[in-house]
């Protein structure tokens, strides 16, 4: 069931990154805070409220090369 309402769906996805970083070994989380404070698109992700190392690396990894899209409602459409 997915939660309803963004603050709803917010914690959930905050709360499932909390439950997973906890599966990582330390010298995985010593990387991903390494890639992440030198890469200059996971800084930037980073100065944003509640987005961390982990989920910076991983939007990263995910989207690749944001030039793709036109503009930030197409990025959250995708």
């Amino acid at each position: 069931m997915l939660p309803t309402g963004v603050a709803k769906f917010r914690q959930a996805v905050v709360e499932k990154l909390e439950r997973d970083k906890d599966q990582l070994t330390a010298l995985g989380q010593e990387q991903l805070e390494g890639l992440a404070t030198t890469h200059p698109e996971c800084q930037r992700l980073m100065t944003i409220p509640g987005i961390g190392a982990i989920t910076a690396t991983a939007l990263v990894a995910a989207v690749g090369d944001v030039g793709v899209f036109k503009n930030g409602r197409q990025c959250a459409a995708w």
